[in-house]
């Protein structure tokens, strides 16, 4: 089922507290030990929660209902952000007062023959907020999601759904790169954390399938449980900082350019046509 759950741990928690920086780790699961335990090489307490969408999609649209009366400064790894704010636009919504810093339209690079942001294109975004920094910034990440840094075989396999499932052994392969590409965005994560004031949220927008019931990534029509699962962790106090609007001169987003650029992450024409 797809959809936002406003019943949900996240959207319950993110209703009613406040902060300074929400951390996205896109795609990060809240329900194994094994993934969460690395936030704790950080310093990081992670719970798993219940996540108020199972896709970015939705996630983002989540977003908009808590805070489209807020001002954001987003920082942007996901064109998938894009076309959901885009898609609610068309819809007659009004755009919310958030300022944007799309990442992935200048830093999209061919890596290994697949398109990546590296978490450090998304750091070199943020360095310039560590000593002026907005009252609410949002920082998305786009790791642990495909495609998997260092492993260019493996990112090109988990878009050929025919395969994995003719071939279950794939999926100890596919665990053992996602987990890699979690500690490749953890030396980002750390600078953030200790450069960042105020209180910091680091969470995520939902789970991954990874061999659950036999399925692979996050794709509209699953269902799995992992996928409405995802980690959240807290440091520091919630700081009163000025209100500054930084306004963003960056590129123009039109629906086909977010779109052609989700194709290149393996996203379905199903998924773009929501």
């Amino acid at each position: 089922m797809q959809g936002i759950f406003k019943t949900s741990d996240q959207y319950k928690l993110l209703t009613c507290s406040d902060w300074n920086v929400l951390i996205i780790l896109d795609a990060f699961r809240g329900d194994v030990k094994e993934y969460t335990d690395l936030l704790h090489t950080i310093e990081l307490e992670p719970r798993p929660i219940s996540s108020m969408a199972q896709h970015t999609y939705y996630y983002t649209r989540a977003l908009y209902e808590i805070y489209k009366g807020r001002y954001l400064y987003y920082v942007n790894a996901n064109p998938i952000v894009n076309k959901a704010l885009l898609d609610l636009n068309k819809d007659g919504n009004p755009i919310p007062p958030w300022d944007f810093l799309n990442v992935w339209p200048e830093s999209w690079k061919e890596f290994d023959a697949d398109p990546v942001i590296l978490p450090t294109d998304v750091l070199a975004k943020v360095e310039p907020f560590f000593n002026n920094q907005p009252k609410h910034l949002v920082i998305h990440l786009l790791q642990p999601h495909a495609p998997y840094i260092g492993n260019e075989r493996l990112s090109s396999l988990v878009r050929d759904y025919d395969m994995l499932q003719k071939d279950v052994r794939l999926f100890e392969l596919l665990r053992d790169a996602y987990k890699k590409n979690i500690e490749v965005v953890l030396p980002v994560l750390r600078t953030l954390l200790d450069s960042l004031e105020g209180r910091i949220i680091v969470t995520s927008d939902h789970g991954e399938c990874l061999g659950d019931g036999g399925f692979y990534g996050h794709r509209p029509c699953l269902t799995e449980p992992c996928l409405g699962c995802v980690p959240w962790a807290t440091q520091g106090s919630f700081a009163n900082l000025p209100l500054i609007l930084k306004g963003v001169a960056g590129d123009v987003i039109t629906e086909d350019l977010a779109k052609a650029r989700l194709r290149s992450l393996g996203y379905t024409e199903e998924e773009l046509s929501d």
